[in-house]
């Protein structure tokens, strides 16, 4: 693939015909990923990486077995594909040597809870301040304190299954004179009272959070929205 982008240093490994994307995905074989995620690892220039509707669970750990680590990489786009928790954790060890990764869109994939968590917790001390798992059927959410990224301020997880058991999870990243979100979407959700009670607790003493979007939860009752206005 052709590297060259003067205005940003940017190489998209990317696929934008359906007819393409699945070429890309049926006939690359296994030694075709691997050097594909070396080349990339190996470009000191690259700053953008997309790639739609072409990783599964089978070429993930293919291309990250080469990918294995970046100076350069700023921003991933990795949405609309067909990957689990299986393709999360073949990104770990890039997770956690992408020491210039600032966004990262993973969704309509189907990481579910445990993709989510383990992808969380793989970002612990990355640089992200970004980051995006819309429709990736969500739902609890388990966050540990000492495992937060330290400069995230924006995420985006509309349009899962979150209930208030998740925002339990969530509240961690709210709590604090640490904390660091500006902006938080979790429209298209299945958030009631109880999970509003638990994220307006969270919020008491929060000095960052600039964007709290709650849309379409439609489990929301006229006293849920007033908890929220007195904050």
């Amino acid at each position: 693939m052709d590297s060259d982008n003067d205005d940003d240093n940017s190489l998209e490994a990317s696929v934008d015909e359906e007819e393409e994307e699945e070429w890309l995905a049926d006939f690359m074989t296994d030694e075709d990923w691997e050097e594909l995620g070396r080349d990339i690892s190996n470009n000191t220039h690259l700053n953008a990486v997309t790639l739609i509707r072409a990783l599964n669970d089978q070429n993930m750990p293919l291309l990250f077995r080469g990918l294995t680590r970046s100076s350069s990489i700023g921003v991933i786009y990795f949405k609309d594909n067909a990957l689990s928790v299986v393709g999360v954790r073949s990104m770990v060890p890039f997770l956690q040597n992408a020491s210039n990764l600032r966004y990262l869109d993973l969704s309509q994939n189907n990481l579910q809870s445990d993709g989510f968590n383990a992808l969380f917790q793989a970002l612990r001390d990355s640089p992200i301040e970004a980051l995006e798992c819309t429709r990736c059927g969500i739902e609890a959410i388990e966050i540990d304190a000492n495992f937060i990224p330290k400069h995230l301020t924006i995420l985006n997880l509309s349009s899962n299954n979150i209930n208030a058991d998740g925002c339990r999870g969530i509240a961690k990243l709210l709590q604090g004179g640490d904390a660091t979100l500006k902006k938080l979407h979790l429209e298209r959700n299945k958030i009631d009272d109880d999970g509003v009670e638990i994220l307006a607790d969270s919020l008491q003493n929060n000095k960052s959070l600039i964007t709290l979007n709650l849309l379409e939860n439609d489990d929301i009752s006229t006293e849920g929205q007033i908890k929220l206005l007195k904050l």
